[in-house]
């Protein structure tokens, strides 16, 4: 009888400690289900960052292999003229005064077209070009002027030509490009409209045409 009490008694404090480790078990089974959830949203958060950053820096990379490309699309058929840009005139000892007499004869009588470019600016323009010893003339490209105007200007009277591709169409652009890329005519291109800027590419065409003169020579 005590052995029936006592092998009794066993089996129910055997099934009382099954029963009050089965809940602790249980919680840690889902306490590690947690975890591994857990631990699968942030590498999920974290794959959508890098995919997000990765987007971001690849339209980076697109704009800015875009516009290095650009800009070889213009310099390699026709040097283009910032507005930080500097071009020193041998001789010439002031070089914020365009009247300096050593600028009085740098373009040696030759025509300048300016295509583009602001009209307000053009009497200054015309200014600096008459100031340089060179004949000013312009194509703006509205209704008044037409493609086939500009190509009786480049191809009849202009010796050289000047373009601020800031403000002039897509379709004169290209036009010019084709022109100067096929005759070889001397074209300067300017980033900006300013005095200063064509200023300075006035001093680039100086310096093309001194450039040319010394291969004649020689």
């Amino acid at each position: 009888m005590k052995f029936l009490l006592k092998k009794q008694t066993a089996m129910t404090t055997s099934c009382a400690i099954f029963h009050y480790h089965y809940p602790i078990s249980s919680y840690a089974n889902t306490s590690s289900r947690c975890e591994d959830v857990l631990v699968l949203y942030k590498f999920i958060k974290f794959a959508h960052l890098l995919k997000q950053n990765w987007g971001l820096l690849k339209q980076k990379i697109i704009k800015e292999r875009s516009s290095a490309n650009q800009d070889s699309r213009i310099v390699d058929w026709a040097p283009l003229i910032k507005a930080s840009s500097s071009i020193e005139i041998i001789g010439c000892t002031n070089h914020e005064n365009q009247t300096d007499k050593c600028y009085d004869n740098l373009l040696n009588g030759k025509t300048i077209l300016c295509v583009g470019g602001k009209i307000k600016l053009y009497t200054e323009y015309n200014q600096i070009v008459k100031n340089s010893g060179g004949t000013f003339i312009s194509f703006h490209g509205d209704s008044n002027d037409t493609l086939d105007n500009l190509f009786l200007l480049m191809e009849k009277k202009a010796d050289m030509i000047i373009c601020p591709v800031d403000c002039v169409n897509h379709t004169v652009f290209q036009t010019i490009k084709y022109y100067c890329k096929s005759s070889g005519k001397p074209c300067v291109l300017l980033d900006r409209s300013a005095i200063n800027s064509f200023t300075v590419g006035v001093r680039m065409l100086a310096l093309m045409i001194a450039e040319k003169t010394d291969k004649i020579k020689h």
